[in-house]
């Protein structure tokens, strides 16, 4: 975010004083200024300081009347970043922030030169300058973002020459009111006031602009589309320098591949190289969205399903992809509709025996889901509690929780949850269920220290974690089953950094897909879908 605040300055700066036809040192000592006024009216943070850096770079390379590259001066400033905080080289924000500084540098008079001789005269110049900073910005870190799993999206172009027009006012009348204020609190107000309208405008374009979802280009996730946007990047790049020397042919051609590629990634095509289930598979976290789904394996086409998420089709689809045709038992931890509301598509025309459910019916409404369900199925259900165990060829299953019913202590939904300890051909898998906090340490008063093998972290990662379970537990591997892009905000940073504190290897089903557990030559190992 600062980097893009800094690059908003410097355009919005130049803009302006290009347009009062401003000498050109003159343009940028005032620049340099702005940046500094920057630094002291948001303080000089990390983020802030490094985007500066790499914001006077671009700006000196800018300026510079020397035809010496600029690339040196960029690598002295990542360097010395570097070696004042190391924790810089793997950070993402650095990268972005390196990334865009590069694409400055290296694009923009190229594009310049580019758009100026394609756009028409009669388009202001400052519209042609926004343009340039934008595509050179967003394409230097286009391969950056595909690792951080962000959508790759074309109304990122016009929605920053949009802002770019109003973040000026914002920042120079959020700076005045910061100085004014101390001065008299009601001019301050006011002029905080006009500046929060252009921040408002701002927010709306970014509303406005992400909710245009036939923009957005399906690009693929994972190593896969990380080796494809490098590689796009680099053949964009080959192709931008070699334009002038190409042919007509060749150069309608090269439109004519790219406008091919980017079709087949907007019908987005739906191919695999991975195996999938992957041989000696003992456990499978099914993604089904913002909900809990588990598959322990317990023979030929037949596993245990622990929750069935939300959605009927993507439970369905998880239990076909498995080839499961029968389900001895099928456990439903709580009634929370993202555990139970997927009953139908895990049932479908497989053969199903018990049906195990929490001792407590509440939310009323799911109770009543599940019950209309099962009696349409002419299936019953019966209540599993502490300390019950059944064994399926050889796959153990002991119930740990619930011993007792907390309530008023946070979800009396979550801490009824079933939490179930697996033992399958020589592993250890502990299924959380929701319990929160205040059943989860009932467990460690009560029961002897365990190390499991797998754990399915409870209630998606959210933040209500004891960290007292987190180590009794002491897991090699957790499991994570959440939604993309939820509105909880699963799973919690803490959350996560508490299970690797641990000694935990984090796996999460929004960025991996289904989750599948195996053995490999008395080894266990974990795949992800995707």
């Amino acid at each position: 975010m600062s980097g893009t605040n800094v690059t908003l300055l410097i355009v919005v700066v130049l803009a302006v004083l290009r347009g009062f036809r401003v000498n050109r040192n003159w343009q940028y000592f005032a620049t340099v200024i702005a940046l500094l006024a920057f630094v002291v009216l948001v303080r000089p943070q990390p983020s802030v300081l490094r985007a500066t850096v790499m914001g006077l770079v671009a700006l000196a390379a800018t300026y510079s009347k020397s035809n010496r590259s600029p690339v040196p001066a960029l690598s002295v400033a990542v360097i010395a970043l570097v070696a004042l905080d190391p924790w810089l080289a793997v950070s993402y924000g650095f990268a972005l922030s390196v990334a865009a500084t590069a694409g400055l540098i290296l694009w923009v008079n190229r594009i310049q030169t580019f758009l100026d001789r394609t756009i028409p005269k009669r388009v202001p110049l400052w519209i042609i300058q926004t343009l340039t900073v934008t595509i050179a910005a967003q394409f230097s870190v286009f391969p950056i973002l595909v690792a951080l799993g962000s959508p790759i999206s074309l109304s990122s172009i016009p929605a920053n020459m949009l802002t770019v027009p109003l973040a000026g006012p914002a920042m120079v009348l959020g700076l005045l009111a910061a100085l004014v204020t101390p001065l008299s609190q009601v001019l301050g107000t006011a002029i905080a006031w006009v500046a929060g309208c252009f921040a408002h405008l701002i927010a709306i374009v970014a509303q406005l602009s992400s909710a245009i979802d036939w923009l957005v280009i399906p690009w693929p996730a994972g190593k896969f589309g990380i080796a494809l946007a490098l590689l796009s990047a680099s053949g964009v790049v080959q192709v931008g320098l070699a334009w002038r020397r190409l042919t007509a042919m060749q150069q309608s051609q090269s439109v004519s591949i790219a406008l091919a590629a980017l079709v087949l990634l907007w019908i987005n095509p739906s191919f695999t190289l991975k195996q999938w289930p992957v041989p000696n598979w003992v456990m499978v976290s099914c993604d089904v969205g913002q909900g809990d789904a588990t598959v322990i394996r317990v023979g030929r086409n037949e596993a245990v399903v622990v929750d069935v998420g939300g959605d009927a089709k993507a439970i369905d689809r998880c239990l076909s992809d498995l080839r499961i045709k029968r389900i001895p038992v099928l456990l439903l931890t709580h009634f929370h509709a993202d555990h139970v509301g997927g009953l139908e598509g895990a049932i479908g025309n497989r053969e199903v025996g018990q049906i195990r459910v929490s001792p407590l019916n509440d939310p009323p409404s799911t109770t009543e889901f599940v019950n209309d369900v099962l009696a349409r199925l002419n299936q019953k259900s019966t209540v599993m509690t502490y300390p019950e165990r059944f064994v399926i060829n050889g796959v153990s299953f002991t119930c740990i929780w619930p011993s007792e019913l907390i309530l008023g202590q946070g979800s009396d939904a979550n801490n009824a949850s079933v939490a179930i300890a697996v033992e399958v051909n020589g592993i250890s898998i502990l299924l959380a269920g929701d319990i929160e906090p205040p059943a989860q340490d009932k467990i460690v008063r009560d029961l002897p220290a365990t190390d499991f093998d797998v754990i399915k972290v409870a209630h998606h990662g959210s933040r209500y974690q004891s960290s007292d379970f987190a180590s009794w537990a002491n897991a090699e591997v957790a499991f994570i089953s959440v939604g993309k892009d939820n509105d909880y905000g699963h799973p919690a940073p803490e959350t996560i950094s508490l299970y690797e504190l641990t000694g935990s290897q984090v796996f999460r089903t929004d960025l991996g897909g289904d989750l599948a557990v195996s053995i490999q030559d008395s080894q266990i190992r974990v795949a992800t879908r995707r």
